[in-house]
């Protein structure tokens, strides 16, 4: 199944066999004679075939894969093992390579790779919904703090954690005076803007592990972690003031 190409020690061609002609669509009268450039693709530079020339005519075999050209211009991949013929006084006189077609291998295998990087891409993108999902179910959506379900969660290990080491926690809770009018006489668009306005006083100069929530409604909530009572209220009443 593997066409045999034999050249002379210049690269022309001396003999093939009918697997060759059926790789090439040449017919043997046709290669015969001629030099194997008639299947140049044009698909590699210059330097693949110096070295590859200069690999075999120095009496060493050369195996790759080459894009060669049939004779109905269509290209092809093909693996090809090169070994020089050499005289007795160690001349080159002949190459022969062997040649296979693994067009549809090739093929096969970009298609697998092109699949492969769908998938992954696929994937990728699962997985940022799911982080998206993950987010949205502890985040307020109007403010950006996290809500009542994340508070609860963290708040019980926190409390947990401050218990086994003796070390305070702190919890502040505020919510505004008369939101409802607010809403009432303004409109809820008014409403949602003070809400976020809070919400920025609430994170601003907060500590790294201090977290802010949104706990309902006009109602928010800061965790402080590690805070005396008189730091506690020192925080709270600064926030009042603002």
């Amino acid at each position: 199944a593997n066409g045999i190409v034999i050249t002379d020690a210049t690269g022309r061609i001396v003999w093939v066999n009918p697997a060759a002609c059926a790789i090439t669509g040449y017919a043997a009268d046709e290669l015969v004679g001629a030099h194997t450039r008639i299947l140049k693709s044009g698909e590699h530079g210059p330097g693949f075939y110096t070295d590859l020339w200069r690999s075999v005519t120095g009496g060493e075999t050369w195996s790759g894969t080459i894009v060669n050209r049939r004779k109905d211009g269509t290209l092809y991949h093909e693996e090809q093992t090169i070994a020089p013929v050499l005289d007795a006084g160690g001349q080159v006189t002949h190459f022969v390579a062997i040649k296979a077609d693994v067009s549809a291998r090739r093929a096969a295998e970009e298609a697998l790779a092109t699949a492969n990087q769908e998938l992954a891409a696929r994937v990728a993108e699962i997985e940022s919904l799911n982080e998206q999902l993950r987010e949205r179910a502890i985040r307020d959506p109007l403010t950006g703090l996290h809500n009542r379900r994340y508070f609860t969660e963290t708040a019980g290990r926190d409390a947990a954690r401050a218990a086994r080491a003796g070390e305070p926690l702190a919890i502040l809770a505020f919510d505004i005076d008369h939101f409802k009018t607010v809403n009432d006489r303004f409109g809820h668009a008014a409403g949602d803007l003070v809400l976020k306005v809070l919400a920025e006083i609430l994170t601003a100069g907060v500590r790294d592990s201090d977290l802010v929530c949104r706990f309902g409604g006009e109602e928010f909530v800061v965790l402080l972690p590690g805070a005396s009572m008189a730091v506690a209220c020192e925080r709270a009443e600064a926030v009042r003031g603002e």
